[in-house]
């Protein structure tokens, strides 16, 4: 038989999870301040959805680099318009079923932090995000697509 409860505590044990719904959370209040509605919800999973995105596609660089794995051959501009939006895509539906989804319970487990966790929260927010595209510019020039 299949244990729920078991699959909820694993998930409340892996650190990238617990810190990707910390920044999903981030990102929701970002978006609204203090009060809470699906409309923040949605601009935060779409967010997060490009930083998930952005990270992936700098893991695929460098592999693709040193692989050659031709991930990043395409033949005209609208091939590449198709493949990134089926990325993203992917990216998207699977963090709605990882956070959107339970938004209410990580608001729930976030909302009483203190003004210090606050403050650090969000620069550890921005400096994820802003290191995100940072990093992927950074590896784009190090390791070039052939």
């Amino acid at each position: 038989m299949y244990d729920l409860n078991a699959v909820e505590n694993q998930d409340q044990k892996d650190i990238y999870t617990i810190i990707m719904k910390y920044l999903y959370y981030k990102l929701c209040r970002d978006f609204v301040g203090k009060e809470s509605n699906n409309k923040s919800g949605i601009f935060s999973l779409m967010w997060l959805s490009v930083i998930h995105s952005v990270n992936i596609i700098a893991i695929l660089l460098v592999v693709n680099y040193f692989y050659k794995l031709k991930i990043f051959y395409y033949n005209n501009k609208s091939d590449a318009t198709i493949l990134a939006t089926i990325f993203f895509v992917s990216c998207m539906i699977l963090d709605y079923l990882l956070f959107y989804r339970k938004r209410e319970k990580i608001t729930e487990k976030y909302q009483n932090e203190s003004k210090l966790m606050k403050v650090l929260g969000i620069i550890f927010l921005y400096a994820y995000m802003i290191g995100s595209f940072v990093l992927v510019y950074i590896l784009s020039r190090a390791f070039p697509i052939r």
